[in-house]
């Protein structure tokens, strides 16, 4: 892979600033195996998530409820979803407030939401290397090391690993026919 230099312009919205990115390098082995795991577990929460919010309601499809979701990614799921002031869906962490069956796991959507943001940095944000050496967001321009990004990345990991543990405990499947054994 021939190495590039180019310019970015960091779409940081408060502070929008165009810097120098030095190489189109990836990062280590070690830093992309820790977004894989993330990326993965970010996965999994969110489809548990999903069948949450099917489990929750008075016999809503998956489909029906899908469906409403739009598409929307964990984020969305968390906090809803809204086109200008139509409010498409209303967020589990919403729903938690006035849904018993959710108010259980309240404490654990607000930590999804914190991997919520994290899943954004990595998986979104783009990461490059700037003439220093040091790795860039290149969305917002913060410079990380690599040993915090995998810090960051495996603690994030574990924590959505515990958070799927936990809130599917708490949300179980309502009959037997919805879990898939394996």
């Amino acid at each position: 892979m021939n190495d590039v230099t180019f310019t970015v312009a960091a779409a940081a919205f408060d502070k929008p600033k165009d810097f120098q990115i030095g190489k189109a390098l990836l990062p280590s082995k070690e830093v992309l195996e820790a977004i894989g795991r993330a990326a993965v577990r970010f996965g999994q929460l969110e489809h548990l998530l999903k069948l949450v919010y099917k489990r929750s309601g008075n016999d809503i499809s998956l489909k029906a409820s899908l469906e409403k979701l739009d598409g929307g990614s964990l984020g969305a799921l968390l906090n809803g979803i809204r086109y200008g002031e139509i409010e498409k869906f209303e967020g589990l962490k919403n729903l938690a407030k006035s849904n018993p069956q959710l108010a259980c796991i309240q404490d654990h959507l607000d930590q999804a939401d914190g991997l919520s943001k994290i899943r954004k940095r990595y998986v979104h944000n783009g990461i490059g290397v700037i003439p220093d050496g040091r790795f860039v967001f290149m969305h917002t321009g913060e410079t990380i090391e690599e040993s915090q990004m995998v810090d960051e990345l495996d603690t994030a990991s574990t924590l959505a690993e515990s958070l799927f543990s936990e809130i599917n405990k708490k949300v179980p499947p309502k009959s037997k026919e919805l879990y898939c054994p394996g």
